[in-house]
């Protein structure tokens, strides 16, 4: 198994923070340092056809802003790759991004799901199935695609015991929201929203260039 690497300790407190929120247009060197760090256990760790999924590997455990970056550098360096492990590092990547990206999330999680096995994901850390199909049970259920939720709840069941009251719970409720069929509410990124993704982008691909990094 590819096991994340958490020996850098990130420290909150050496975040660039204004009026109470991460500044995405100035970095320290504490976080780029978190960066490069993940970039490098990356580098050193993984062959070339598994970097990208490596990377988010790595990722999954970082917090904070360089989190956010992480993943943007993601999206962006496997961009033009098709290859199945890229599309999920892609997919995972999206979901991070919360509400605004989980149709992203999905196109790419559903373009990888027929070549990514449970067995392939137990390899690395970060994406053990119970987990991972969980998580795509969430993102289904907040785009209002119960059949696709429930299917990955009855996945995540085989790992998280047949006989777990949580499951059979949370698939009832599912069914019983197929049934109802609200409709999904519809929502607009704020201005705010909108800088801070332009800003992590921009951080991204300066990164990217700055140490020169290429998995495809």
């Amino acid at each position: 198994m590819y096991v994340a690497d958490s020996s850098f300790i990130q420290d909150p407190r050496k975040s660039v923070v204004e009026n109470g929120k991460y500044c995405t247009q100035k970095y320290s060197t504490h976080e780029v340092e978190a960066i490069y760090h993940a970039l490098k256990v990356t580098r050193n760790k993984y062959p070339m056809d598994l970097r990208g999924i490596g990377l988010a590997n790595e990722s999954w455990i970082v917090k904070y802003k360089a989190r956010y970056v992480l993943f943007e550098m993601i999206i962006q360096l496997l961009e033009l790759s098709d290859n199945p492990l890229d599309e999920f590092s892609k997919s995972i990547a999206y979901v991070t991004k919360g509400a605004f990206f989980r149709k992203y999330a999905i196109n790419f999680f559903e373009k990888s799901k027929p070549f990514v096995s449970d067995e392939t994901l137990m390899k690395f850390s970060s994406f053990q199935p119970l987990n991972i199909h969980l998580t795509y049970a969430k993102v289904y259920e907040s785009e209002h695609e119960y059949e696709k939720a429930i299917s990955c709840m009855e996945a995540a069941q085989k790992y998280g015991g047949s006989e777990n009251l949580y499951f059979k719970q949370k698939i009832n409720e599912l069914e019983c929201k197929l049934v109802k069929n609200s409709p999904k509410r519809s929502r607009t990124m704020s201005e705010d929203d909108v800088q801070f993704e332009k800003d992590i982008r921009f951080a991204a691909r300066y990164l990217i260039d700055y140490f020169n990094v290429n998995y495809i």
